[in-house]
């Protein structure tokens, strides 16, 4: 029996869209929980900051509870007891923009039909994230544990809700092709200013003067493996390069670490390319210091952009003329409003039925894909959410074509492609081939059994492949490799 925009469809819509990289509203199903990057001792052995800042992992009866504590520890309440509206009240005036009573209680509902009835708050973790007070609290379910994370704000308002999975730990064990006796890793912070972000840099072991690829993410709130589901493809990236002699850069997403700066208007720019170019600036700085000269070759820096990274890659290439090269992979070329629609069909049809419920959600997508496109912006309000971001985001991205503004691109450019990839599909390459197919700085190449994450597979391709612990193609990483080796045209 298929739930009424349950939990199961809810999971398969944000593991495809947050990977697609929109921004997806204040309540949603995070597939990585916070308290997951503590795990991160398997890649780097570091602490990130907003884990770091984690204090009180302390049983609820034994805790002595602060007014935020409070003031989260009562909202959670009224969510179990139903008084959503008293739930919503709590909200902060921008929250209160984002997300409506019904959204609220719909979620709720959809977590109880998956989960089962509640039973018990077993503990509550607090961290400091930005100012704001943010609390994990920690739901045990008939059937399983869910995370309710509620950030509080200065005026001891509800700026932030979140529903996030409690998943098993899992280990990652490196791909075949990755051999770390020819690497090291260092950990680094990108950026100027307080907001740094951090990430790891990859260097071979042998050798001097490396080419470097700086990783560009193409999901919402990602850290700097790119972990979906039970995969890590930025580390897979990372690991394969370094053990062929190039260096990789990669960093955790700015809406990961600093989700606040992301609660008013934004757009792509201070999502994604800001912080792609600060990534490089570290990179020639780090080149040019007395220990590290003759590391890494700050004339042969690169930029690889996965999904909403490749989107990118034309803005991020005009923005520094000096990239010896760009790389886009699962780029879209067509109206991100249209993939989030087509998305959402094939998504809902994968078990050959459409329920009320899904048509409904159907319907409601089409009309806000439609609202972006008349781009009639004068008679919409600057705060109104429209698949999941703000109207200046929209706005920014009206008319681009991420196709057409690479043919100005002096820059050496490779585009590679899954073609088992429903979110990202062969009609995306295809307005590659159509704008840069001709062009001699351009190689496109598309792999027949690699899906969005360019892991192999079989069958009609689902999220829950995304489930399944692989990595990326080894074809894939040789490929990349091979290119960025190439002498230029």
């Amino acid at each position: 029996m298929k739930l009424s925009l349950g939990l199961k469809l809810f999971r398969n819509l944000l593991l495809s869209l947050l990977t697609l990289g929109l921004v997806l509203g204040m309540i949603i199903y995070q597939p990585e929980p916070i308290a997951a990057l503590q795990q991160r001792s398997d890649f780097d052995g570091e602490s990130n900051r907003i884990v770091t800042a984690m204090t009180n992992r302390t049983p609820i009866n034994n805790m002595d509870t602060t007014e935020y504590q409070a003031i989260a520890l009562t909202l959670v309440n009224q969510l179990i007891q139903g008084n959503f509206g008293e739930a919503f009240a709590n909200f902060s005036p921008a929250t209160q923009r984002n997300v409506t009573v019904e959204e609220i209680q719909q979620a709720w509902t959809a977590i109880t039909q998956e989960l089962g009835d509640f039973q018990e708050i077993k503990e509550v973790n607090r961290q400091i994230l930005g100012g704001r007070e943010v609390f994990v609290v920690v739901c045990q379910f008939a059937k399983d544990s869910l995370r309710v994370q509620v950030m509080v704000n200065s005026d001891r308002q509800i700026a932030g809700l979140y529903f996030i999975p409690v998943q098993a730990t899992q280990t990652f064990a490196p791909p075949s092709y990755a051999d770390p006796s020819k690497f090291r890793e260092e950990t680094v912070q990108i950026g100027t200013g307080a907001n740094l972000l951090p990430g790891t840099l990859t260097i071979p072991r042998e050798g001097s003067n490396f080419p470097v690829v700086v990783l560009v993410h193409g999901s919402g709130p990602n850290d700097r493996d790119e972990t979906i589901g039970a995969n890590k493809p930025f580390r897979d990236l990372a690991w394969g390069l370094a053990s062929l002699g190039v260096a990789v850069l990669r960093y955790d997403k700015r809406t990961l670490v600093y989700p606040q700066e992301f609660q008013g208007s934004f757009t792509i720019k201070e999502e994604v390319v800001d912080d792609a170019i600060e990534a490089v600036n570290f990179l020639r700085q780090y080149a040019q210091t007395n220990q590290n000269l003759a590391s890494l070759n700050p004339q042969s820096i690169y930029i690889l952009g996965h999904s909403l990274g490749g989107l990118m890659i034309p803005r991020i290439g005009a923005r520094d003329s000096q990239l010896a090269g760009l790389i886009a992979l699962a780029a879209p070329t067509r109206p991100l409003e249209d993939l989030f629609l087509e998305q959402t069909i094939y998504l809902v049809n994968l078990d050959g039925t459409v329920t009320p419920e899904e048509q409904q959600l159907i319907d409601g997508i089409r009309q806000q894909a439609e609202v972006i496109k008349n781009a009639a912006w004068d008679r919409v309000p600057a705060n109104t959410p429209l698949l999941g971001a703000t109207v200046s985001y929209w706005q920014d991205l009206q008319g681009y074509d991420p196709a057409i503004a690479a043919q100005s691109l002096t820059q050496r450019l490779l585009i590679l492609q899954g073609e088992r990839d429903y979110q990202v599909t062969m009609a995306d390459f295809q307005g590659w081939q159509t704008a840069l197919g001709d062009r001699p700085n351009a190689t496109l190449k598309s792999y027949p059994q690699l899906n969005h994450l360019f892991i192999p597979g079989t069958g009609t391709p689902s999220p829950a492949e995304y489930q399944v612990s692989s990595h990326v193609s080894e074809t894939v990483i040789q490929d990349i490799a091979d290119w960025i080796k190439r002498p230029s045209p």
